[in-house]
């Protein structure tokens, strides 16, 4: 007999992404040969079929079913899984995740000795891209116990259903008896967060619950294409949604579960998904929704902060509840304009800097509101803080701008040096990151020398250096060697140089048949490289010939071709160029197109010193969508008068144009940048659109 029986719905899923499932199938430690696999193809197109298929086709211990039907969710071919289970317990997989290798070993081990009907277990994360909102699983737990176990007559409830993930069936292992003799199956008219519905019932039900605080068990890749991630819905969908809530907290309160951070948790991004999708929504559709949501809204406790939930979301959480769900008749309040206009970043901002010299002296811990912030706080330059900078600096002083220590500066062109934060450059370097994951990269960035540091024992580095080096060290090194190539070697990414060696680049790069992506931090890097190949390719061919004679014969005969679009013709897998290349870089980005010619270009994000302020909405557009989950900004009309007010986001008009105040968490505030957008349209789901001058 097996030991456990894992279902796996599979609709479409890439098959790269399949075969990591897979392939942690094979590596668990309890033995594959234990597991009874069990994977549903619903509603698959037919080239799937024939290739899972055949990737099982020598293993006994992998059933393949085909399941064609109406439904539209993971819900019905779990059910028909587990109706051919065998095994006396059964875990999900889905068939873009994996399990960890120890996972089904110590959640079945655990599970037995403990005699629980459910095990659950910890999950870890990977995002897409880093615009995707991470869904995890946080606990209560003491952390340091192995196991945690929970019976009727010692119900925990605060600490079982403690976040938001709670209610995901991924992470948990289940009695196939127990389910069978309570009858319970994902429910197949509820069309969102229905692994709540089954969990409630399953955990609510369950005569012993173990808890694994610190096994992580399940690996979730968090894709774009999911259906939390995508905002915008129609009517009926979201109608449907309500129901289904509905009976998702109708099933709680039957099995006397409460978890506000569950609850609330949903609310908040079912009112995100109605503000997004606004304009399909009519009167009598909010009605409906209102009536399916608001007896658990009237009598639901407040969320109150903790691990995982700041005062700012909790406000949030509420607050949107109210105004969108609760209010069907009333359009956009001054709550939710003051989100769209960043107002919870700002705060956040303001309560960590409210202690220092700065945020005294401004009184921070005393703004509550955009508009307060804008009358106490006066609009700065780097004038402003020059001073201040050189204290920090030359005396060692902490706490002037920042309650977090300045570990680095940003040196720019002019010499002015911008203060760094790990809050502040983070989410940069996961920008940087994502651009560069799952590619094999001619990557045209290099890392400097540091100077000498500075009495506050921090180094001034340049942008571009800052990033690869934070790249290699945290990212390269820990994860990327699985996903991600690198040409040219990392001992030339570490330059010792302080100028960058184009020749040395283009050497390694076209030495490489298989580059299928080149990244810079702007198109003038990339145009200077091929501009260097150019004028002297003969050197680095015979360079080429003295280790491959046959790579060195093949560019010989390209490069007497000529240049126009040499790029896909030096690498035929090339996918597309990285680099910014928009406003001051146009004229770059237009010679680089010659050597480039045929193959799609990406405006990838706009890094400055200041912020990440924009990312490419697609490749071979112009158009960036604006970036304000990390920091506050302010607009000033480029064509208005030198005493005229900044404007917030929502107060921007299309086709104006604006020079960028940004308030950032390295210790800038109202600072006035010189990056100057052109607003081209406010989008529901999809945000602010921009152009960049």
């Amino acid at each position: 007999m097996y030991k456990v029986s894992v279902i796996t719905p599979f609709h479409n899923v890439d098959m790269d992404m399949f075969q990591k499932a897979a392939d942690s199938m094979r590596c668990q430690t309890i033995g594959f040969d234990n597991v009874e696999w069990i994977i549903v193809l619903h509603n698959c197109e037919s080239q799937y079929i024939g290739q899972v298929t055949e990737m099982f086709r020598a293993d006994e211990n992998v059933i393949v079913k085909v399941l064609n039907n109406e439904a539209r969710t993971p819900s019905s071919p779990r059910n028909y899984g587990v109706e051919l289970a065998t095994a006396p317990i059964i875990g999900y997989l889905d068939g873009d995740d994996s399990f960890t290798p120890d996972c089904l070993e110590e959640a079945v081990k655990a599970m037995v000795e403990t005699d629980a009907q459910v095990v659950c277990f910890r999950r870890e994360y990977e995002l897409e891209d880093e615009s995707l909102f991470p869904v995890t699983e946080l606990v209560g737990w003491n952390q340091t116990l192995e196991r945690v176990v929970v019976e009727q007559d010692n119900w925990d409830v605060p600490n079982m259903f403690y976040s938001l993930g709670c209610g995901m069936v991924t992470s948990k292992l289940f009695d196939l008896q127990m389910l069978r003799d309570k009858q319970i199956t994902f429910d197949e008219e509820v069309f969102f967060t229905e692994d709540a519905l089954y969990c409630a019932q399953t955990i609510g039900q369950a005569k012993r619950v173990c808890y694994l605080p610190q096994l992580i068990g399940y690996h979730y890749f968090i894709n774009g294409g999911s259906l939390v991630q995508n905002e915008r819905k129609s009517a009926a969908t979201l109608v449907s949604y309500a129901k289904g809530f509905a009976k998702i907290f109708g099933t709680f309160e039957e099995y006397g579960i409460e978890s506000p951070a569950f609850f609330w948790g949903v609310l908040l991004a079912y009112s995100n998904y109605m503000l997004a999708s606004a304009s399909l929504l009519s009167l009598d559709d909010r009605q409906q929704i209102k009536t399916y949501l608001a007896p658990f809204i009237n009598r639901a406790r407040p969320l109150l902060p903790m691990k995982g939930v700041t005062e700012e979301y909790a406000e949030m959480a509420m607050r949107m509840t109210q105004d969108v769900i609760m209010n069907p008749e009333g359009g956009i309040s001054d709550y939710i304009l003051s989100l769209q206009n960043g107002q919870a970043q700002l705060k956040s901002i303001l309560r960590a800097n409210k202690d220092t010299d700065y945020g005294r002296r401004y009184s921070f811990d005393g703004i509550n509101t955009i508009r307060g912030y804008q009358h106490r706080v006066p609009l700065t330059t780097y004038e402003s803080y020059e001073r201040l900078i050189r204290l920090q600096t030359q005396t060692g002083e902490e706490g002037i701008l920042v309650s977090r220590r300045v570990e680095r500066y940003i040196k720019k062109r002019s010499g002015k040096k911008l203060p760094v934060t790990p809050e502040h450059i983070q989410p940069m370097n996961d920008a940087f990151a994502a651009q560069l994951k799952g590619h094999h990269n001619l990557l045209l960035c290099a890392s400097r020398p540091l100077g000498q540091a500075t009495n506050d024992m921090a180094f001034a580095d340049s942008l571009e250096s800052m990033l690869v080096k934070d790249y290699l060290t945290k990212a390269y090194y820990a994860v990327g060697h699985k996903t991600t190539r690198l040409t040219p070697t990392i001992a030339l990414l570490f330059s010792d140089q302080d100028s960058f060696d184009d020749y040395a680049f283009m050497l390694e790069g076209i030495a490489e048949s298989g580059i299928d992506q080149i990244v810079a931090l702007t198109t003038s890097d990339i145009l200077r490289a091929f501009q260097v190949l150019q004028a002297r390719w003969p050197e680095m061919v015979a360079e080429i010939a003295m280790r491959d004679a046959e790579r060195a014969k093949e560019l010989e005969a390209i490069f007497n071709d000529g240049f126009e679009g040499v790029a896909s013709r030096l690498w035929p897998r090339l996918e597309r160029t990285v680099a910014f290349g928009a406003g001051k870089q146009q004229e770059a980005t237009a010679q680089m197109c010659f050597f480039t010619k045929g193959t799609p270009h990406n405006h990838g994000h706009y890094f400055t010193a200041e912020s990440m302020i924009a990312q490419a909405v697609g490749d071979d557009t112009d158009h960036f969508r604006f970036i304000f989950k990390n920091d506050f900004f302010e607009f000033l009309p480029v064509d208005g008068q030198t005493d005229d007010l900044p404007l917030t986001l929502t107060e921007t008009r299309p086709g104006e144009s604006y020079l960028v105040v940004v308030t950032n968490r390295a210790g800038l505030y109202r600072y006035k940048t010189n990056h100057v957008l052109t607003i081209v349209e406010h989008q529901p789901s999809e945000g602010t659109i921009v152009t960049i001058k």
